[in-house]
């Protein structure tokens, strides 16, 4: 099946009435706002007859922006079944996937350093906030010492998460060198 975009009248299309997925004003809000920042990037996906099979969020934002033509791709080579299926895979499908929480962290903080907006992504306040702050919780400081010995402590402070996450490099770090066994565990200290 070769594929087109078609510019279209919003008039024209209509909503599937049974659409089990659902849109809040506030997430319609959001995709208003990236189609303004971006443009109308991701085709609506519709029938021959005009209506929506993938897009509802995207057909929402557009009347709420007051846009007349919409980019829509027909896919007229597809089985009443298999439009309903698709129709159910196209929202559950991106739900499955998740994040590398290192890889976001960096991406957003570079984002942030070129002063790139970067609270209209769809992270909430709080959500970016605590990303941002993960990536400067984890600095390592290098600390001029004397001989090693062989055995010694490293005293790693702070959150769980962090300390956890610092563990973990830190036994990537030392893997690299040959002979040197690390072995990781807690201490309570008395206070």
């Amino acid at each position: 099946m070769k594929l087109s975009i078609v510019y279209r009248s919003l008039s024209a299309l209509t909503p599937y009435p049974a659409n089990a997925r659902t849109h809040s004003d506030k997430q319609v809000g959001e995709i208003a706002g990236s189609i303004e920042r971006f443009g109308f990037v991701n085709p609506l996906l519709v029938t021959s007859a005009g209506v929506l099979i993938a897009g509802e969020g995207r057909y929402m934002a557009a009347r709420k922006l007051g846009l007349t033509d919409v980019p829509t791709i027909e896919l007229d080579d597809l089985s009443e079944a298999q439009i309903a299926a698709l129709r159910l895979a196209d929202n559950r499908i991106a739900l499955n996937s998740g994040w590398d929480a290192e890889l976001l962290r960096s991406e957003l903080t570079a984002l942030n350093a070129m002063d790139e907006q970067i609270d209209d992504l769809g992270f909430g306040e709080a959500e970016l906030e605590k990303l941002l702050e993960d990536s400067k919780g984890l600095t390592v400081v290098e600390v001029s010492t004397g001989p090693v010995n062989d055995r010694f402590w490293i005293s790693i402070r702070g959150p769980l998460v962090h300390q956890a996450q610092a563990l973990s490099r830190l036994s990537e770090v030392m893997a690299e060198f040959s002979g040197v066994e690390v072995e990781l565990g807690t201490v309570a200290l008395d206070t």
